[in-house]
């Protein structure tokens, strides 16, 4: 099987929007967990994090939205992988939905 066993895999950044206008209001890239501004035009997020490909599900009460994470590439072996996309590699994360922290 060839699937996910090369690196680098593409951004598994997840973005928020402004409903209203479209515009990005931020951005967790597990490559700079501390950066929640989106990308600048000539920026590019980190190659090879854990993705989101479930539904993504929010708490307007709490003020949280929850993500699940797949693994960081490659899906496979895990040996080259950083600690940080080990940290959230399958996972269940709940982030400030106004500041992403």
């Amino acid at each position: 099987m060839l699937d996910s066993n090369v690196r680098p895999a593409p951004s598994g950044v997840v973005r928020a929007y402004d409903a209203v206008s479209g515009k990005q209001k931020w951005a967790w890239d597990l490559g700079h967990p501390d950066s929640t501004a989106p990308a600048d035009a000539d920026e590019t997020y980190t190659l090879s994090t854990p993705n989101s490909w479930a539904p993504i599900s929010a708490d307007d009460e709490l003020g949280l939205v929850y993500i699940t994470t797949g693994n960081a590439a490659g899906d496979f072996y895990g040996g080259t992988r950083t600690e940080q996309e080990d940290k959230f590699s399958s996972s269940l994360v709940a982030l400030d939905a106004l500041c992403r922290q």
